[in-house]
């Protein structure tokens, strides 16, 4: 048996049975997500603008640390993915601004030229701390 744990959101079937990935994982005391976007979950597409894509890829984001049990205060790391970054991640840091809190956890911005979801901006994955007392509601052993 193996001491990863998988974190399934409802809602998030289609990452493990479209795409055969973990939202989220955890191992020797970390959650690790897989990079969340803005596109959007009942229909092929994103919303036409970078700050709504932002919210919906946070609120992904956080779907995930709940389910494990962590919040914004348990992330440690995040490593966000731009298209057109000069354009595109202002309005990302606005919505990152609302969201993540103190401690900030350590963050690098990357400029590409595409994501893999055709009209998509932006796409953040995280790792996080997850505390000892963290339930694992819709987890399984992988």
């Amino acid at each position: 048996m193996s001491d990863h744990r998988q974190i399934n959101p409802p809602g998030f079937e289609g990452y493990v049975d479209d795409w055969q990935m973990s939202p989220g994982l955890v191992a020797n005391g970390f959650l690790f997500l897989t990079g969340m976007t803005g596109h959007f979950a009942d229909k092929p597409g994103a919303p036409p603008t970078p700050e709504d894509q932002a919210r919906i890829a946070f609120e992904r984001v956080a779907a995930v640390l709940e389910e494990a049990g962590c919040g914004w205060s348990d992330v440690v790391e995040m490593t966000s993915y731009h298209v057109d970054i000069h354009e595109t991640l202002p309005s990302f840091r606005t919505v990152r601004a609302r969201v993540v809190t103190q401690p900030f956890p350590a963050w690098t911005a990357i400029g590409v030229a595409a994501l893999a979801t055709p009209g998509v901006m932006h796409e953040v994955r995280v790792v996080a701390r997850v505390p000892d007392t963290a339930p694992y509601d819709h987890a399984r052993d992988v």
